[in-house]
């Protein structure tokens, strides 16, 4: 019983129509065009000084967390080690909401006096992300 086609007519058909078909995509190439450029009247001059201020949008902090009024509070380590089970990698097939609203619950489960809950989320956050994500 031979489950093969005999012969390479099908192959050669194949490859005459593959090489048929790169000429063809060569020339739909589209040549990428060159981005305009400013003519020296659109050129706005700056002052010395315009030119010496500190750019103060890229010295960003980031989020910084509010001063807490309850200096001497305590994170369990057991809901420390419930966040880091459902890290956050960043990876393709991670869901961020999912992750955000497990990490929600477990914030839920502590409540400390003298700390707000943002704040308290805000320390528990970097045990909740790994790898891309922290």
């Amino acid at each position: 019983m031979h489950t093969r086609a005999k012969g390479s007519y099908n192959l050669i058909q194949y490859l005459d129509h593959i090489n048929h078909l790169q000429p063809r995509q060569q020339h739909e190439r589209v040549v990428a065009t060159p981005p305009p450029v400013m003519a020296e009247a659109q050129v706005i001059p700056r002052t010395i000084r315009a030119r010496d201020a500190s750019n103060t949008h890229t010295q960003r902090q980031g989020i910084v967390p509010r001063a807490v009024q309850n200096n001497n509070f305590e994170i369990k380590s057991g809901l420390i080690s419930m966040v880091q089970g459902n890290k956050f990698h960043g990876l393709p097939m991670e869901d961020p909401l999912d992750h955000l609203d497990e990490f929600d619950r477990l914030c839920g489960l502590t409540k400390i006096n003298g700390v707000s809950e943002d704040s308290f989320k805000l320390c528990l956050s970097p045990f909740s992300l790994g790898d891309k994500a922290h």
